[in-house]
């Protein structure tokens, strides 16, 4: 067959794992204090302000992440699903 799924466990991980490769580095990104070298008024809120800000998009970012781990994981799922009930349909094991 020309255009064939393949879906095993072996894969799944690879996949996962290139979703999640490098994620807990990235999101631990903190900003630079710029209040302490230019201390004016105001400065500790702006550095707070776009440290919250930054904090929030990365913490976007996982969620998006892990919505397409899950994603992939029911896609392997279902193909190992439809495999076993086609190979039972045959009278055959599963696994594909």
């Amino acid at each position: 067959m020309g255009q064939t799924i393949r879906s095993d466990v072996g894969s799944w991980g690879s996949v996962r794992e290139s979703l999640w490769g490098g994620v807990e580095g990235y999101v631990a990104f903190a900003p630079q204090r710029i209040h302490a070298a230019i201390p004016t008024a105001g400065s500790a809120d702006h550095d707070g302000r776009i440290a919250a800000a930054i904090s929030a998009a990365l913490s976007s970012f996982v969620d998006l992440v892990q919505d397409d781990v899950g994603l992939t994981e029911r896609i392997h799922d279902a193909l190992q699903e439809a495999d076993a009930g086609a190979a039972a349909s045959l009278g055959g094991g599963g696994g594909i």
